[in-house]
């Protein structure tokens, strides 16, 4: 290491010792953190006191949400207009959004700006129910 050490030149020293300092400081608030986290075992006390709760009846309870959201996202496609209906076709088959705009030949800051209307469209849906 000593070797290794006198080969550096000055101008990387300074990005080593950053590096080890930085090193350091995550190695302290990690050993910080593993002292003072809650173990799994401590928390069986807490699930006493906790109501029984069934995850057959969570899925019911939300259950029409989901229909209800499959629903406005069908009607929802259905009215948009033919690029952005093909925005939308291009990026559920996995492709990104420069590659989507290539292939609808719109520029990628009309996609983009595209996504975000559609994006406060559905959080006012979302505010709505």
């Amino acid at each position: 290491m000593h070797k290794t050490l006198r080969l550096l030149r000055n101008r990387t020293w300074a990005a080593l010792t950053l590096y080890y300092k930085q090193a350091l400081q995550t190695h302290v608030v990690q050993l910080w953190r593993n002292e003072y986290r809650v173990l799994d075992f401590q928390v069986p006390v807490l699930q006493e006191t906790i109501v029984p709760y069934e995850t057959e009846t969570a899925c019911e309870r939300f259950e029409s949400h989901q229909q209800y959201l499959m629903s406005f996202i069908l009607e929802w496609y259905a009215t948009l207009p033919g690029k952005e209906r093909e925005l939308v076709f291009w990026l559920v088959q996995g492709y990104g959004m420069a590659e989507a705009a290539q292939r609808i030949q719109r520029s990628r800051s009309w996609c983009y700006g595209i996504r975000r209307k559609w994006h406060h469209l559905y959080q006012l849906e979302m505010k709505n129910n």
